[in-house]
């Protein structure tokens, strides 16, 4: 499955680049469902990551059109994108532990 998250994610990130050629967009994470029904596919955008999910949904469709095009698979998932807010996570995380230390001194 590891495999087949790869190649979809490698797919649909060159579909985005073609879809949205003025913008800054990285898969940062995929997950296709063991029965290849669905594709999670988290993005990070630098501008304007919430209309960029929207824009992305809406797209949704016509990529696993495309996808069915180019990959061999027997099914083709149906794509979900999410806005992958890990960065955020990290720094808060980082922040936390950052003000544990200062009150140990």
């Amino acid at each position: 499955m590891e495999k087949v998250d790869e190649l979809v994610g490698h797919e649909i990130s060159k579909l985005l680049l073609k879809l949205f050629p003025d913008r800054i967009i990285t898969v940062s994470n995929v997950e296709v469902s063991k029965d290849l029904g669905f594709a999670k596919v988290w993005i990070s955008a630098l501008n304007n990551p919430e209309m960029t999910i929207i824009e992305c949904q809406r797209e949704g469709p016509a990529m696993t059109k495309e996808l069915s095009k180019k990959l061999e698979l027997r099914k083709h998932p149906k794509i979900r994108f999410y806005l992958d807010n890990s960065p955020e996570y990290a720094s808060k995380i980082e922040s936390l532990i950052e003000e544990i230390h200062k009150e140990k001194k």
